[in-house]
This record gives C-alpha cells, structure tokens and sequence, in this order.
C-alpha cells in the first residue's frame, strides 16, 4: 500500500509543473453535461430499509459482494523504491481515462489503466470503479497523498453515473464530499466527515452499471480507493426515488445511535457481578429462547482489565453439540491490547473513572436456548460486572446464529498472511476485529516506519471466487496514514490504542459488515489479511476475531 510514500508528494511538490491530458482524437459523439450537484436521492426505498434494518443481520441474503480498487494489479511496472515493488502496489491504478480528463503527466508514479480509453462516452475523470448487473454501491472509500496535510489538492471533482445516463447523479467536489458540505446525503452519519479520507456508505442504487470517476488529478499524487457494490443475483430494476424518501429519516436515526446501540432491548440477564476463582468454570446465563441479544456488555476495573485475556468464553446456542464462540473474554471486544475507547453500531467501549465498559451489539437470535459459561486460568481471583440485554423474538426469516473465529500468528509468521477465517456453508460475514503488533521494515530508508505492517491487505474468496482485495490493513478499517489522526469511529468501523514504540507499535480497530455492508456466501469464505508489504518479518503478534452468521 506504500502509505509512507504518501507524505513525498509535499516535498516536491512545489517544482511539479501541471499538464491536463485528453484522450486524443476521439470519434465519439461528446456529451452535453448537466449543471453539477448531486441529485436529490440516490436510493430506492429497498436500500434505505436496509441501511436501518440492525434486526435483519442474520438473515441471509443472496446478494454477491464485490469490491473494486486500486490494488497492485502485479503488472510489473517500475515502482520508485522497492518498498512499493513487493506487490504493494496499491496506488494509481484506474480502471480507464475517460475523453476529458484532467490528469496531470507529472507524476512520481505514472497512473496505470486497465483499459487505454473508457467506452462510455459520458466519462470525465479517471474511472475508478465500474459495476455491471443491477443492485447498490455499498461503500466508498478514497485517499490522496496530498489528505495527510489536510488538503485536497486541484480542485478535484467526483462523478457517479448510473445505467448509461448521459449525466452524473453525483458531481461534487471532492472537498465537500469528504467534509460533508455536498449535502445531506454525503455528511455523517453516511459519510465519515472531516478527515484525511472519504468513507462513505449512502447505497446508490443502479439496474444495469454504476460507474465511480475522479477528474482534476493533480502532479506527484498518489490515490488510493476502494468501491464495493453488493450485486442482486438476477437483474431487477433499480431506480432511484424522485425526491428525498422519508426512510432516510430511520437511516439517520439508526446510524446515529453508536453511543447507546440500536435496539438497547430489554434486560434478559440483570446487570450481576461476576467471580471467578483460579481454574474456576461457572455458568453465567442460560437463557430460553425464542430470543435476541442486542447486547453482551461487561463492566470492569481498569486494574482488572487484563485479566479478562485469561477468562475463556464459551457460548451454546440451542441444541449446537459445540459452543459457537469460544475466546478469551478480552478479545470479544477487541480489548486485548487496548480496550475500545469509542463506538461503532457493534461494539462500544469506554471508561468514567476506573471503571472500563465493553458492549458488543451484533444480533445474536436463538430459537431454543442460549448458554454462556468462563473458564478462568488465571491465576487470582477475575471480578466483573455482566449485563445481557435483548428481546423475546427473533427474525421472522430463516436466520444464522453468530459464531466467533479466534487467529493468533506469533512471530516467526509461517506464511506471508495471517488467517482471518475459513469457514464452509452458507453465512454472512459480519466483522473483523484487529489486535495488531509488528513493526516497521527495518532497511533504515524513507519509507522505514514502525507501523510498516499496516501495508497488509485484505483477501476473501467468497463461493470460490477472489471477491476482495484490499490496499493496506487501516483501509479496510476505513481509516488511512497508519491512523496518524488518531482514534476515531463510524457507525461501521472503529480504530483505537494506536502506540508508537520504534521501532515497534500496536494497533487496535474494528471493521462491522452490517446494514447494507454485509458480505453473504452461499458455499464458502476464505479470508486472510497479508502481514505487511509482502514482508511476515514485520510481524510481532497479531490477533483477530472474525465474526460469522452460520
């Protein structure tokens, strides 16, 4: 992913001259362009409802998940250092150059396009995506170089065209889509707000093609971006609503609402404190079903926290012959390394005083029963306070129950990637939680930093098929620049308890799949996340918890 390479631009940037390029003498008719905006909805009343439906999470669905980037396309084109030529990378490449486009000549790492020259005629910009069948964009996520200092540079401009219309839906300067300012549907809790990138969710909607551009691109600048589309099985007509529709009044409602979570529910276990002898194992709920957790929270001292990581959970649903999650209790909420300081829609964190709160709120129905038990290994005494909170039904859909997939990789790393989860059948993946420590290359060059390993990507073969391939570790986490911006959180991903120690560091942070970002297969998931740029020697130890509905 090269994100060190990122901060070069700045230092030569005052000797780049600016050059706009076109595409030569082109035979297609030009095409007349509306006045820029955006138009007034994007979505159809389907994708709203989901972007609102947390109780539909483990229903599975049928859509295909597909993303689209600019991933090393392993081209074999020259890199500036060997850093980025280690199959990383992960910045530049387009999918075509549309008739107008204004790209600058002048750059330290020459774009690439997977195709000379875009077939629609309507493209202004580089393409950066193209999807074809008929369903929703899902997610967009798009950094430069030039956002590390707070800037976007050349005025550049973001396009969005859907089924061949001559027109855009979006035209936005990229400023206001990242800040919020191009409207309503852009500004959070849809997109990410002010910041280094655009992490932005609104669920375009298109029957046939939905294609994503970026025009004005500046000298010496290197773009990073991910697109991904949740495709529907058999073409159907997807067509935006006229004018605003009301459920995005529920939308808003819902992904504003991390601090509290969704569907807070009601008790189904009474808030209890909890003691744990050495090398004791108890019961701590049995709960008849039909029934739905919405919540499985902790409250601990902040001198106890770690010895959460010697307390095995273990957890039964219905008449399962094993438990569907079995884990250290501190890596249920991603709080090994660092407890969560803030709160996406699935997982909260925080602290008043001494005392530390961890919730994880992904549904969690059952038809029968639920059995939640500990087993401590530590070797003192492990107190904590436990509330389970939910409600008396469960989906009206067939729907999977939520299984939890534990990795540790110690140095020396076996292999170049770290193992997500591998899981057979049908199930929708629903999240990753990262605890994250290595450090940097170590060859003393520019791009030598500690947080080197965050360059790994992440890959998912879904049905057989390479659905996902990442550009680096905090990509996937929405966020960009080994965090330098510091803790933040969305209503779908969160990073925290990033900490330098050069030349090592650690990192902790969480990616959710919910709403309209789930991810479904019907045979198989394969999912890894490679260690560093093509280096396992950055490794020191990584965890991850993955979860699954199945």
């Amino acid at each position: 992913m090269g994100h060190a390479i990122r901060g070069v631009r700045t230092v030569f940037f005052a000797f780049a001259a600016t050059s706009v390029a076109g595409c030569g003498d082109d035979p297609r008719p030009l095409v007349t362009p509306a006045p820029p905006g955006t138009r007034e909805e994007l979505a159809d009343e389907a994708a709203l409802r989901l972007l609102a439906d947390v109780r539909g999470l483990p229903v599975f669905g049928e859509g295909r998940y597909v993303q689209t980037g600019s991933q090393d396309r392993l081209s074999g084109a020259p890199a500036p250092a060997d850093f980025v030529a280690r199959g990383n990378r992960d910045m530049n490449h387009f999918v075509c150059r549309g008739r107008e486009a204004a790209v600058s000549e002048n750059q330290l790492l020459p774009p690439i396009f997977d195709e000379a020259d875009c077939p629609e005629p309507y493209v202004r910009g580089v393409m950066l995506s193209r999807f074809e069948g008929s369903g929703y964009l899902a997610r967009l996520w798009l950094t430069a170089s030039s956002l590390r200092n707070g800037l976007v540079a050349n005025d550049e401009v973001l396009r969005i065209w859907v089924d061949d219309e001559a027109n855009p839906v979006v035209e936005e300067p990229l400023a206001a889509v990242i800040d919020g300012t191009a409207g309503e549907m852009f500004a959070p809790p849809f997109g990410d707000g002010p910041g280094n990138h655009l992490a932005w969710y609104y669920p375009v909607v298109f029957s046939k093609k939905i294609v994503i551009a970026l025009d004005g691109l500046g000298p010496l600048e290197y773009y990073y971006h991910q697109a991904d589309a949740v495709l529907s099985p058999a073409a159907e007509a997807r067509k935006a609503a006229p004018a605003r529709l009301a459920a995005r009044d529920e939308a808003i409602a819902v992904l504003s609402s991390t601090a509290a979570g969704a569907i807070p529910g009601e008790p189904l276990v009474a808030p209890a404190s909890v003691t744990l002898s050495p090398g004791q194992m108890i019961s701590l709920a049995e709960i008849t079903g039909p029934s739905t957790i919405h919540a499985f929270s902790v409250e601990v001292a902040e001198a106890g926290l770690a010895a959460l990581r010697d307390v095995t959970l273990s957890v039964t649903w219905d008449d399962a012959a094993a438990p569907a999650l079995s884990l250290p209790l501190s890596d249920l909420f991603a709080a090994t390394l660092d407890p969560p300081e803030n709160a996406s829609l699935a997982l909260a964190g925080s602290k008043e005083g001494s005392t530390v709160r961890l919730a994880l709120r992904l549904p969690m129905p059952f038809t029968k029963k639920a059995v939640f038990t500990a087993t401590s290994a530590s070797a003192a005494s492990v107190d904590f306070m436990l509330s389970i909170r939910g409600e008396k039904a469960v989906p009206s859909e067939a729907f999977g129950h939520l299984h939890a997939v534990r990795n540790e990789t110690v140095s020396p790393a076996p292999g170049p990637e770290h193992p997500l989860a591998s899981v057979t059948g049908r199930g929708r993946w629903a999240g990753t939680c990262l605890m994250l420590e290595g450090h940097g290359i170590g060859d003393g060059s520019l791009f030598d930093e500690p947080l080197n390993f965050l360059e790994g990507d992440e890959r998912a073969v879904l049905d057989g098929v390479t659905s996902i391939v990442g550009t680096g570790t905090e990509d996937y986490l929405n966020g960009a620049f080994y965090f330098e911006s510091g803790p933040h959180a969305s209503p779908f991903a969160q990073w925290w308890g990033t900490v330098v120690t050069p030349p090592s560091a650690r990192t902790s942070g969480c990616r959710f799949h919910v709403l309209t970002d789930r991810i479904d297969f019907q045979k198989s998931a394969e999912i890894a996340l490679e260690i560093g740029p093509g280096l396992p020697e950055t490794l020191d130890r990584y965890r991850s918890v993955t979860f699954f509905y199945r």
